[in-house]
Formats: structure tokens, sequence, C-alpha cells
């Protein structure tokens, strides 16, 4: 796939996120550890797009940064590789940022759980806030009849 077809799809398919019935703030993603459960009641199977990302003060914050997470990625309790997720860096807002998207497809009838797994190895400041050690779990919750 293309730069240009990514972004077409990127720009064109929600996120798990804008689908979601529940909404965070960002004081919220600023706690660790946490527990994310989002809701997805779609009426039928659609594409939407998982994504991760994580943006720091400069890229040199950042790549350290990124050396003390670990980020895993499961659907249904099976693991999904990296290999699976297109990434994309570059500055954002005025900060450095890493990002990781997929575009999932093909929902099973019933519930689906994809969940993003962030294990922060020790604590460490991104530039504008401090983490300690410990988990984020997002749970994506994806319903279909």
């Amino acid at each position: 796939m293309s730069s240009t077809e990514l972004s077409s799809i990127i720009n064109s398919t929600d996120t798990f996120e804008q689908r979601a019935t529940e909404q965070y703030t960002s004081a919220d993603y600023l706690k660790v550890p946490s527990d994310f459960t989002y809701s997805i009641n779609l009426s039928h199977s659609e594409p939407l797009l998982w994504a991760w990302g994580w943006c720091a003060k400069d890229q040199a914050t950042l790549t350290d940064n990124l050396s003390m997470l670990k980020t895993s990625f499961t659907l249904n309790g099976q693991t999904v590789p990296m290999s699976s997720f297109r990434t994309l860096d570059g500055p954002s807002q005025g900060q450095m940022c890493h990002e990781v998207v997929a575009a999932v497809t093909d929902w099973k009838s019933g519930e689906n759980h994809a969940m993003t797994t962030v294990t922060f190895s020790e604590p460490f400041s991104d530039g504008t806030a401090n983490y300690p050690a410990g988990n984020q779990v997002y749970d994506y919750v994806v319903k279909l009849p």
C-alpha cells in the first residue's frame, strides 16, 4: 500500500475512539496504571482504525520514551504482530510523535475485543508530564448483531 493510499484510508475511516460511546480526557491518559474501555456498536461489519501513538517534546525525548514503552496488541485473544500496523512518525502540535495504525475489517458477529496494552517499564517524562512505571490497557469492545 502506498503512502497516498494509506493517507486516503486514514482520512476516510473512523478510529475506535471516534466510534466509541465513552470519551476520556487528556488528564485520564496521564494516569498509570489505567484501564480504558471503549464500547463500539456496529450495525454491520465495517473498517475501523486501530491506532496507538506517543508524543514527546522533541525527537531525543521521544526516542528515549519509546525505549521504555512496550506495546502489545491482541484481537479476540490472538496476538496481532507489529507488522500488521503501519508506522507514522513526525511533528504534531509542536511535539514529535510516533503512531502505529491498522485498518480492521471483517468483524465477526457478537462481541470482539481489540486490546492495546502499553507497559511503562520505568518512570520517565515526555517533557510535559511525568509517568510512573505500570500499564495502560485499552479494551475496544466492538459488538455486531
